[in-house]
């Protein structure tokens, strides 16, 4: 990085070249790999037989599971802690702020949804409502799946009616192109999840209907 160069513009700026020596590009492929390489000790820090850390890139998701809830709070507040003694051994630090907590329920379970907070350094966090959105997954507290359709419906429908707007007669895009484009982004945009997470028939009948 010795050789890298910056300058910050801004109106009437003197854009006065400066020299980096620390760090990496945002961007290239390999600043992913090395970052995900770097954070590996926050992987190894939790118990595998009651605790799960999943990661994409700097976005952080962990799970636990016991036979209650207050006892998921403790072992939540218990794996943030020992999480953030490794993240400050190697000089990471978390956003706090942006952080959602939720109760899961197995499906068939119809007890009311759980109002236990947990604490993460020193604040107070209460439930999500019903929702917590991760990754472009909106994930329930019954694990019902309902939700993260509803939002990727609109989404898909809206990516095609732009598409539709580009198409002949009144755009400039051929009929081939146009199915060349739809099936570039509306359908990874519609599907996105289907992989692990099954549609009610309805909805499936609703993701149809735009896919044909």
């Amino acid at each position: 990085m010795s050789y890298k160069q910056y300058a910050i513009i801004f109106p009437l700026s003197p854009r006065d070249m400066r020299g980096i020596n620390t760090g990496i590009l945002q961007g290239p492929p390999l600043s992913h790999i090395l970052f995900v390489i770097y954070m590996k000790p926050l992987h190894a820090c939790l118990d595998p037989s009651r605790e799960f850390i999943s990661s994409y890139v700097d976005d952080i998701q962990i799970t636990v599971s016991s036979s209650s809830w207050w006892k998921n709070s403790k072992l939540l507040e218990e794996a943030f802690i020992r999480t953030k003694a490794i993240a400050t051994s190697i000089r990471l630090e978390f956003s706090t702020y942006k952080k959602d907590l939720i109760h899961g329920r197995t499906p068939r379970e119809t007890v009311s949804r759980s109002e236990h907070p947990i604490v993460v350094d020193g604040e107070c966090i209460q439930p999500t409502p019903k929702v917590v959105n991760w990754l472009g997954f909106h994930f329930e507290n019954n694990y019902g799946t309902q939700t993260h359709y509803v939002n990727r419906l609109p989404l898909a429908q809206a990516a095609f009616d732009r598409i539709k707007r580009l198409s002949f007669p009144g755009g400039r895009l051929t009929p081939y192109s146009t199915r060349r484009m739809a099936k570039a982004i509306v359908i990874p945009t519609l599907l996105y999840g289907v992989e692990f997470l099954n549609s009610s028939a309805t909805m499936k009948h609703k993701m149809e209907v735009l896919l044909n």
